[in-house]
């Protein structure tokens, strides 16, 4: 048998992923931009809060179901139908808990606040819906994923958001309301779900079993409290903003925090090929695997962050302007704000510690960085309303990525010397770009400055970071064994 080339499997199944992904997210950015053009800065402020609201509470009924049921079938193939039927009962009980919750949780706002209009609340109740069943849906993804079936992933997530993106194109056509385009979100992801269901039945058995469904659940619950107190970091400041300053001010800060929402499924959808690979391997036979996985995709994350950093800084006003219109001019400080947690945000350290199992530290890490979020975003809202929370997150994703580098450094479980070279090598780096467009293109119209900017940035990174070492891993990756292609039946 011949061996198998793991790197180029990981690139093709990467590179698979990132392309579904850059499809599945440029059409909801699309949707986005649409809808906030169509509506008032105060109607979106509304259909903003209401998206958010929902969001908020549906990934409660994840807590880390996904990642335990990837992790379950992985390490124990035998039990995979069990595992995944535990998975869909468990989310099903957890959903219908959270939707109480949250409708309990709608109920007090009605009656103690003024901020939400009896339509947001309305709205927020759909849209509650078709996040649960995004939810749900998200099931059915990771047990694929859990099987690297990532082609089946892609292609249900590509007609998601094309028929989403017709759909809303549609409404907008037909002079419809934020109900309309809720209700049409509602339509679509019901109907994506009840396909899921059909074709994963027909290829896989499902079973539940009362025997397994504790150990899964007790499992999962690092899981869940990772998830959660992520949910909670990234979500509740946004509900607090809503509280405090009202409605318009989620819409404001919403078209700058989705360049960051769009950014982070690079990450993410990175450690959904690496995460179900390395459970495989063992940290104590292969450390210097281990080494040599953090050293490449740590240096990876460090230099497109830092890219995505001095674009959106640089670039934040016509950004805004161009793809949302100058309505929202206010968004521009916001987004300059946000950019500064992008290269916090690419954190590769917790990567390593998920596949490590170590869960309680990653809880830790999370329940500190949210503990700072909520500490910072209350007394800067109250000061500096819509600015005052990109600063909290900011400083959230700061505390977030110090805790967890500084976690591998202190237990030696990764050298982290190199990754920090990079570091401060980028910070130079930016410096120079910064300063070379403040100073020398600031008159140029914005495309010609960011062409110069990507090409001075590409062109230093290729002089202080490609090595020799750089291109044997392209070789070995890509001309060593092509008989690794997987097969349809491998793809789907």
């Amino acid at each position: 048998m011949a061996h198998t080339n793991h790197k180029f499997k990981i690139f093709l199944n990467t590179s698979l992923v990132l392309v579904s992904t850059l499809l599945d997210k440029s059409a909801f950015f699309i949707i986005n931009i649409f809808i906030a053009r169509y509506l008032t800065k105060e109607l979106f402020g509304e259909y903003s809060t209401a998206l958010n609201y929902a969001t908020f509470f549906s990934v409660l009924i994840s807590v880390g179901i996904n990642q335990t049921l990837v992790r379950s079938v992985n390490l124990e193939q035998h039990l995979e139908k069990e595992h995944f039927g535990n998975a869909l009962f468990v989310k099903t009980v957890l959903a219908v808990i959270a939707y109480a919750a949250m409708i309990i949780s709608l109920i007090i706002i009605f009656l103690t606040s003024d901020k939400y209009s009896l339509n947001t609340i309305y709205l927020i109740l759909i849209l509650g819906v078709v996040r649960f069943a995004n939810e749900y849906l998200s099931v059915f993804f990771a047990f694929y994923d859990s099987k690297e079936k990532f082609a089946l992933t892609s292609l249900f997530n590509f007609i998601f958001s094309i028929m989403l993106l017709t759909g809303t194109l549609t409404v907008i056509f037909l002079n419809g309301t934020y109900f309309h385009i809720a209700l049409i979100r509602l339509f679509v992801v019901l109907l994506i779900l009840i396909s899921v269901i059909f074709c994963t039945l027909r290829n896989f058995k499902i079973s539940f079993n009362k025997q397994y469904i504790r150990g899964f659940v007790i499992q999962s619950i690092p899981f869940a409290a990772h998830g959660i107190l992520g949910n909670l970091r990234q979500r509740l400041s946004i509900i607090i903003l809503s509280l405090i300053t009202g409605t318009t001010s989620t819409g404001i800060y919403n078209n700058a925090f989705i360049f960051l929402q769009s950014l982070s499924v690079l990450p993410f959808n990175i450690n959904r090929v690496l995460i179900p690979y390395l459970y495989k391997i063992s940290y104590e036979d292969n450390r210097n695997k281990f080494q040599f996985t953090y050293d490449i995709f740590s240096k990876i994350f460090a230099i497109s962050s830092v890219y995505f950093f001095l674009t959106f800084y640089l670039y934040a006003e016509p950004l805004i302007t161009y793809f949302f219109s100058s309505k929202y001019e206010q968004s521009i400080p916001v987004l300059r704000i946000l950019s500064f947690g992008i290269p916090f945000m690419f954190n590769f350290s917790i990567t390593i510690l998920i596949v490590l199992d170590k869960q309680i530290i990653n809880t830790w890490i999370n329940g500190i960085s949210t503990i700072v979020n909520i500490a910072c975003s209350v007394p800067l809202i109250i000061f500096f309303g819509v600015e005052g929370n990109a600063i909290a997150l900011v400083i959230t994703f700061f505390v977030s990525f110090i805790l967890g580098i500084g976690y591998l450094w202190h237990t030696k479980t990764i050298m982290i010397k190199k990754s920090l070279y990079i570091y401060l090598k980028l910070i130079v780096i930016s410096l120079f770009c910064i300063m070379l467009e403040r100073i020398c293109l600031r008159k140029m119209f914005f495309l010609t400055s960011a062409i110069i900017v990507s090409m001075s940035y590409g062109m230093l990174i290729l002089l202080f970071f490609v090595r020799n070492e750089d291109f044997r891993i392209i070789k070995e990756t890509f001309f060593t064994n092509k008989k690794t292609l997987p097969s349809k039946e491998q793809l789907f």
